[in-house]
């Protein structure tokens, strides 16, 4: 079993994060891109799994029971939704015309049934932008339900949410990323700092509207990001 701040991406890095995190670990399935079958898999041995809603697709042609099935059902293939009724998944079935997206219900009833608990969202990359742009939000919403949002990640891409102060270390690589950028989320980031990377930045301000600290590349040594206040993306591309 792991440290409890630390957080396990398969065969890409284990991240360390300041400060512990819910012993709870989940990872939400959606229908985006599907991850590889046995990245996921390898996921849960750390995490356990949900689906909202097309996410069902992938659990059904991997053989991949998740604990509760959320949504309307709009992007989930019929044969899936029926295989999880006959694994008798808990399903919680919404109407198509609602307020809040699938993922959105998912998180709320995760934050209401999980209490505290650190998630990462997967099949959460390609598609539409709306829809990722959406999916990135909706996890630092999650926060306001109790959650603690860790990362939109796959095999091809990660990335990590820091809200500051915070602070990140990558000290194992198990696969090293082609690229490293750091985004602001949600307005202003100060006191950013990263190290263990090509171009290094001590205390800087990053704002949404001037966002040029993207595509550096990973140093020699360890690698570190901080951030003391503000939502940080530490986004990382994998070959």
């Amino acid at each position: 079993m792991m440290k409890n701040n630390k957080v396990f991406f398969p065969g890409q890095f284990i991240a360390e994060f300041l400060g512990p995190l819910p012993e709870t670990r989940l990872v939400l399935l959606l229908s985006g891109r599907a991850p590889a079958v046995n990245w996921l898999r390898d996921c849960l041995e750390f995490y356990r799994l949900w689906c909202a809603d097309g996410g069902i697709n992938l659990c059904k042609s991997g053989q991949l029971v998740p604990e509760r099935l959320i949504g309307d059902g709009d992007s989930a293939c019929p044969d899936a939704w029926l295989w999880a009724k006959q694994q008798n998944i808990m399903i919680q079935q919404y109407p198509s015309d609602k307020d809040l997206t699938d993922l959105q219900l998912a998180l709320q009833i995760m934050g209401q049934t999980c209490g505290p608990a650190a998630v990462v969202l997967t099949g959460a990359w390609g598609g539409r932008f709306d829809h990722t742009f959406s999916n990135v939000m909706s996890l630092i919403w999650s926060r306001e339900w109790g959650l603690y949002p860790v990362a939109l990640a796959d095999e091809q891409e990660v990335m990590i949410f820091l809200s500051g102060p915070s602070a990140l270390t990558v000290t194992v690589w198990q696969r090293q990323p082609k690229v490293i950028s750091l985004m602001a989320l949600a307005g202003t980031c100060s006191g950013v700092s990263i190290s263990g990377v090509k171009w290094p930045l001590d205390n800087v301000t990053l704002t949404q509207h001037q966002p040029y600290a993207i595509s550096n590349r990973l140093g020699a040594g360890d690698f570190s990001v901080k951030v003391e206040s503000g939502w940080l993306g530490v986004y990382f591309t994998f070959e």
